[in-house]
């Protein structure tokens, strides 16, 4: 058998039921391992995806958690006469579930600057006003304008 192309295509999830499928098509050359020909297709769209998504890829900051759990001791309860860690790290709730606010904000406005379409972009809207964010709202106002 004899192969010419190849392709590979990958669905990538972008939230709220919103997907983005992005391929790419390759001719291969006499000679060429078709299987490195693949795996740098599926590098070169993993690639795009991420440049063109900054921020679905946030980093953590690890220092900064690493403070946080090392000043914490283990509380423990007893329930059937074992231990359980009830709160490893020792905080309220609220401080647990507790998101920064500018990386949450920023990363949504990353995503609305991503949108190609209006149809794609009014997906967002409900979102945006339960965020009650000035830059949000501005944000995708600012893009629902550059579709006119």
């Amino acid at each position: 058998m004899k192969v010419k192309t190849i392709s590979y295509q990958k669905v990538f999830p972008l939230g709220q039921y919103i997907n983005e499928r992005i391929g790419i098509e390759c001719e291969i050359r006499e000679g060429e391992d078709i299987m490195e020909v693949l795996s740098d297709a599926k590098a070169a769209v993993e690639k795009f995806h991420k440049d063109t998504n900054p921020g679905l890829y946030m980093s953590v900051n690890y220092e900064a958690f690493n403070q946080i759990t090392s000043d914490c001791s283990p509380t423990s309860m007893n329930w059937h006469g074992g231990s359980v860690n009830a709160n490893p790290l020792n905080l309220p709730p609220k401080e647990i579930q507790q998101q920064p606010p500018s990386d949450k904000i920023q990363s949504f406005i990353d995503t609305i600057n991503y949108c190609t379409n209006k149809n794609f972009l009014m997906n967002f809207k409900k979102r945006v006003d339960e965020e009650e964010s000035p830059r949000l709202t501005e944000a995708y106002y600012k893009k629902l304008k550059s579709f006119e």
